[in-house]
């Protein structure tokens, strides 16, 4: 029984610690995509500023082959930040879905030991059961005895 209790609070602690892993997964995607909102509010601030400044200079410059290459380039720059943030995500939902697995191997597992359990539970009751009998059949025997004793005597 001790045991049992053992091994109950390890898969209830180990059910915790899934738990604690699939919030951690869970706040690590928000941060993600925290992350990523406040990539693209960052990308949008420095577009800005990039265009506001790319419009002076097109008044001092004459040649918009120039600005046509800083603006390919930081369309670049942009979707390689775009992509990196995306497989960032990626990895994240990947970490989630593993997580969800292992908490449903800790459900199955959960269920398992609950069976196994109750198992247990119908077996003490058979053994408490014929204990019981037993009990009844050793009163049984002492009076018997008693009996006998008495007889005995006289």
């Amino acid at each position: 029984d001790r045991a049992l209790q053992t091994y109950k609070k390890k898969a209830q602690a180990a059910l915790a610690s899934t738990n604690a892993r699939i919030a951690a997964a869970a706040q690590a995607q928000e941060e993600a995509e925290l992350s990523a909102a406040a990539a693209r509010r960052v990308a949008t601030t420095a577009e800005t500023r990039w265009k506001q400044s790319e419009s002076e200079q097109k008044r001092l410059v004459t040649s918009h082959t120039s600005e046509t290459v800083a603006l390919k380039n930081r369309v670049s720059d942009l979707t390689a930040q775009l992509r990196t943030t995306t497989e960032k995500k990626t990895e994240v939902e990947t970490e989630k879905e593993q997580f969800q697995s292992y908490k449903t191997e800790v459900a199955f597992e959960m269920a398992r030991l609950e069976n196994e359990i109750e198992e247990l539970k119908a077996s003490l009751q058979d053994e408490i059961e014929r204990c019981s009998e037993l009990n009844r059949d050793l009163r049984d025997e002492k009076k018997r005895v008693e009996v006998l004793t008495v007889t005995l005597e006289e």
